[in-house]
């Protein structure tokens, strides 16, 4: 059986390979040297090109002094939900139910949506075990601010300790709570933390990936990374940062070509539930056996 220690040194090889760098902080007078605190921060939308591309010191000093994934493919579709869910249970969002940040379950005939809490805490939705219950399974405590799946019981658990999410909850803040979980005494402190920030997702989708507005949200991303792992260093435990992303962006001229005109859906309503989702429509037939007329339609 797997020890809290080892669950936790192998979530960090594991997720190191998905992510844009991890690192062991360096530390002195560490209180209990064998026991390993694993703080898993992702920066929604943050492309892997951006620490050179802007020159970001936070996440180059952690490239240089951890280790860094080659590359990523992130897990289709390539949406915030599917795929921060992925990786905590390391499944594919066909297998953890997750299938898109809106979708429908079609055997209960109900909508899951991001923004909807009775959705989002339904634990009906959510299959596999994430990583804060293998923690705990280990007699270990848990955290999370922020994550998919944490505001849910799934499996009749929470993680121990957990945000409802909030938007408007300021970076710095986040950052503070976790030190605040991390200072706890032993008995109570959580040895995974799981830490969510959309800052440059938000600037990516709103003026684009390469923009001036998301470039200085990169920059504020790399600040308060730096601020992480300062404050986790200055603390006599044993840390380490794993630092992902769910995917990145590309940019999309805003043209009548790089729209796909599908008059039809108004009327495939009629015979379907169509659930719009960007990049994506999902089309669920009330009768499957009105699909090939349909998709003769579509065609």
């Amino acid at each position: 059986m797997l020890t809290a220690a080892r669950l936790l040194q192998y979530a960090v090889l594991c997720l190191g390979l998905l992510s844009l760098g991890c690192t062991s902080l360096p530390i002195s007078n560490v209180e209990n040297p064998d026991q390993p605190h694993l703080v898993l921060v992702s920066f929604d939308g943050f492309r892997s090109d951006y620490a050179e591309r802007w020159q970001l010191p936070a996440f180059l000093a952690m490239a240089e002094d951890g280790s860094r994934s080659r590359g990523l493919i992130p897990s289709y579709p390539s949406k915030t939900f599917p795929n921060h869910y992925s990786i905590v249970t390391g499944l594919y969002p066909g297998n953890h139910g997750l299938i898109d940040n809106n979708f429908l379950d079609p055997v209960r005939q109900l909508p899951y949506r991001m923004n909807n809490r009775s959705a989002v805490e339904d634990p009906q939705f959510y299959g596999g075990k994430p990583l804060w219950q293998h923690v705990q399974d280990h007699g270990k405590r848990s955290a999370a601010y922020f994550w998919v799946g944490s505001e849910a019981p799934i499996g009749g658990r929470y993680p121990d300790y957990y945000r409802l999410y909030d938007g408007g909850v300021a970076n710095d803040a986040r950052i503070d709570q976790v030190i605040e979980w991390m200072r706890l005494p032993q008995a109570q402190r959580p040895v995974f933390v799981s830490l969510y920030f959309s800052l440059v997702d938000s600037a990516a989708h709103t003026y684009g990936p390469l923009a001036n507005t998301t470039r200085q949200a990169a920059v504020e991303a790399d600040r308060l990374l730096g601020k992480l792992a300062s404050a986790l260093q200055a603390l006599p435990i044993r840390s380490n940062i794993v630092v992902v992303s769910d995917h990145g962006m590309v940019p999309v001229v805003d043209t009548a070509s790089s729209y796909i005109h599908i008059p039809q859906l108004s009327e495939l309503e009629k015979d379907a539930t169509v659930v719009y989702n960007q990049t994506q429509v999902l089309i669920y037939l009330r009768d499957p056996a009105t699909g090939p007329v349909l998709k003769a339609q579509l065609q």
